[in-house]
């Protein structure tokens, strides 16, 4: 059925490919309904002679989410076939599954910088028989001509990921944000909105579990709400277990805005936490499953060897060593040093004059 539906999708593509193409960048995006940061300030610096498109729509399991997600495939289709380049952050089931031009030149900027877990087909040896046919079936993560990385280890990893060599190491707007200290901005702001500047603030940020709960069950019991704010970032649609009047749970605002309140980082397997470390944030690593994901998934980066000092199972080991409020920043050096190089303010620019290259390129 697949094949079927992919072979129907890329005869109705055929009309589409009529269409001239156009000077024209479109960017694709699965992470948010709203435009990202990196597509921002790439967007902000690129001339007004080139056209942008801007396709942001996650996918929501329901009923209506699916027939936005059939309709937005059309709105795809065109925009494709009339581009000269797209750009996307995650796999995209057009970009990956369609017969595109040969003048169309596909870029895949990863929705983060550092990525501990194993992504795309570095996982498949981790999933079932079945669900490997499923991904062989919708070509996951075909058609790249290029993939941006922030190191030339994460170059690799993007390389085993995405099946390209072509790798540039240019590092990613949010980079700039960072060093900028745009996030700074919001602080006032958010301070005031959630009544936080009577006590420090530890913000716990995991990662996205697809397939579980998280269990705030253990941090809760054994935080000190008497001298600390607990703020907690989840994913929007993340399930979770045990929640308490005490804690301050913010779902709408951006992990990086998150940056400009916090006193404290615990995360686990996500790319805030080398976020937290640029920023110059004592960051602890809070691994409770890391067993179990060692066994579904893999790790690109085996943070108990590199990182044991400020990684534990044990949310009182965590814990305590925030309230002893001693904190060794070579860790946090030693944290971004490999793997993320382009840290200098300058990769928007970078990212702008390689498309801009691009455009000129293709005729």
């Amino acid at each position: 059925m697949i094949k079927i539906g992919i072979l129907l999708e890329n005869f109705i593509y055929l009309f589409f490919k009529l269409f001239p193409t156009r000077n024209k960048i479109l960017f694709l995006s699965r992470q948010s309904n709203i435009i990202t940061l990196d597509y921002k300030k790439i967007i902000k610096e690129l001339d007004n002679k080139y056209k942008i498109k801007v396709i942001c729509r996650k996918l929501d399991f329901n009923i209506i989410g699916i027939l936005k997600t059939t309709f937005g495939l059309f709105q795809q289709m065109y925009h494709l076939a009339t581009s000269k380049i797209v750009i996307t952050d995650g796999y995209s089931i057009s970009v990956s599954t369609l017969k595109h031009k040969k003048k169309l030149t596909i870029i895949q900027m990863w929705h983060a910088e550092v990525v501990v877990k194993k992504i795309g087909l570095q996982t498949l040896p981790y999933i079932s028989k079945k669900r490997k046919k499923l991904c062989k079936a919708m070509k996951m993560h075909e058609n790249y001509d290029y993939a941006i990385a922030s190191s030339k280890k994460m170059g690799q990893v993007f390389s085993e990921a995405f099946n390209t060599d072509n790798i540039k190491i240019l590092g990613t707007p949010t980079l700039d944000y960072i060093y900028n200290k745009e996030y700074k901005d919001k602080k006032e702001k958010i301070i005031k909105k959630y009544d936080l500047d009577k006590k420090k603030n530890i913000l716990y940020m995991p990662t996205y579990r697809k397939d579980s709960y998280i269990d705030l069950t253990d941090i809760i019991n054994n935080f000190d709400f008497n001298n600390y704010n607990l703020i907690l970032k989840l994913h929007p649609v993340q399930k979770y277990t045990t929640i308490d009047d005490r804690v301050v749970n913010i779902t709408k605002l951006k992990s990086e805005e998150l940056l400009s309140i916090a006193d404290y980082i615990i995360s686990d397997y996500s790319n805030v936490a080398f976020q937290a470390a640029l920023a110059r944030i004592p960051t602890y690593f809070y691994v409770y499953d890391i067993k179990h994901y060692k066994k579904i998934i893999g790790f690109n980066i085996d943070l108990v060897k590199e990182f044991p000092k400020y990684t534990s199972e044990d949310i009182n080991v965590i814990l305590n060593n925030i309230y002893k409020e001693k904190y060794d920043y070579s860790y946090l050096d030693a944290l971004t040093k490999d793997y993320i190089e382009c840290y200098d303010g300058k990769a928007t620019k970078r990212i702008v004059e390689f498309i801009k290259e691009l455009m000129r390129m293709i005729k």
